[in-house]
């Protein structure tokens, strides 16, 4: 790809995968709208925060359950073309945020699921996305373009990030970031100042999250992250900054560093410099994306170790987590040498008490 492209609007490719995003002005699925002219459309009357705090009756939910989609409606289907409908599109949305909450619950003891239940929550964190995707093309094929439909594609893609699923935020990305931030938050005519600082917010945290799937995505490549060209136009200039330093010491592997501008404590302030709380799904997404960056630095890390060293001892404890981005304080660097033990990349030592052979490639 020539250098050039991509500057000024985001092409979120991934290594491996295709760029582009979901076409949101022409969706390509039905030829009759492909036509009409995308309009900015005033903001519904209906609050959207209030309306997801509502019940759906019975009825409405079990219709939101067989809801068809509408590129795959032969159109003779009386309820075929339902989610270009403003109001079911809402109606919609509450319905997805019971199965939101839902999802997230099972995702509380990640870490001492069973594999059936692992099983499970994978399933169900898939099916979820599905739906949404499912609703933005309903939103789509109406043209819709305002606070709602912003809402829509960032909580889309917060959900993806968190549950890691690259195709979607891959997909998501270009549409929000290129076609629906410039036209919903330059739309005076259509937010109160504080919806459109809301809007920068929300605005600021979504490209961080896109920045930081660029980087992971394309590990240890940052080609496609440099296309982008980040600048303070999108985010504020402290994170623009972090942003620096942390691929300077990326490409330089200075992990010591890395640690240090990745710890959780660090990004909290990150966040709340941008008004955005860390258990909020846009600092979930943050947070998230910050770990699996860690994960590519620690295995990057120790591919140098373990061709340089023949033993590991528990000792070193402190200087492993400064190089591995561990955190000292907790189970993380115990828990990294089991995964070691378990996977037989390293073996203990006979006759010596907490030391182990590293076993070579």
């Amino acid at each position: 790809m020539p250098r050039g492209r991509g500057r000024g609007s985001w092409n979120a490719r991934a290594r491996g995968g295709r760029g582009g995003g979901e076409n949101h002005s022409n969706r390509g699925h039905d030829s009759s709208t492909d036509r009409r002219p995308t309009t900015i459309s005033t903001p519904s009357t209906t609050n959207t925060n209030a309306s997801r705090s509502e019940t759906i009756s019975t009825e409405t939910r079990r219709q939101m359950e067989f809801m068809p989609w509408i590129s795959r409606s032969s159109g003779l289907e009386k309820s075929g073309d339902s989610l270009k409908d403003h109001k079911i599109q809402e109606e919609y949305r509450v319905f997805l945020e019971d199965k939101v909450k839902k999802v997230m619950s099972l995702r509380v003891d990640i870490h001492r699921e069973t594999p059936n239940q692992k099983k499970h929550r994978l399933e169900e964190q898939e099916n979820l996305l599905i739906l949404f995707r499912k609703l933005r093309e309903g939103i789509s094929s109406s043209a819709r373009i305002d606070s709602f439909t912003m809402e829509v594609y960032e909580t889309s893609l917060y959900l993806s990030v968190i549950f890691a699923s690259h195709h979607h935020t891959t997909i998501i990305i270009p549409t929000l970031l290129n076609d629906l931030y410039p036209k919903v938050i330059n739309d005076k005519t259509s937010s109160s100042q504080s919806a459109t600082e809301t809007q920068h917010r929300h605005s600021s945290i979504s490209h961080i999250v896109s920045l930081l799937h660029l980087l992971i995505s394309n590990y240890p490549s940052q080609n496609f992250y440099h296309q982008q060209s980040p600048s303070n136009k999108h985010v504020p200039q402290s994170t623009l900054i972090w942003f620096q330093r942390l691929t300077l010491n990326l490409r330089r592997g200075n992990y010591h560093q890395i640690g240090h501008l990745t710890r959780h404590e660090y990004i909290s302030r990150l966040l709340d410099d941008e008004g955005e709380k860390p258990d909020s799904l846009g600092g979930r997404a943050v947070m998230i994306s910050i770990d699996t960056l860690r994960e590519k630095a620690r295995e990057s890390m120790w591919n140098v170790i373990r061709s340089a060293y023949r033993e590991l001892w528990s000792a070193d404890r402190q200087w492993f987590c400064r190089c591995l981005c561990l955190d000292e304080g907790d189970s993380s660097f115990d828990e990294w040498l089991l995964g070691l033990k378990t996977s037989n990349q390293i073996i203990p030592k006979e006759g010596s008490e907490n030391r182990w052979i590293v076993m070579k490639r």
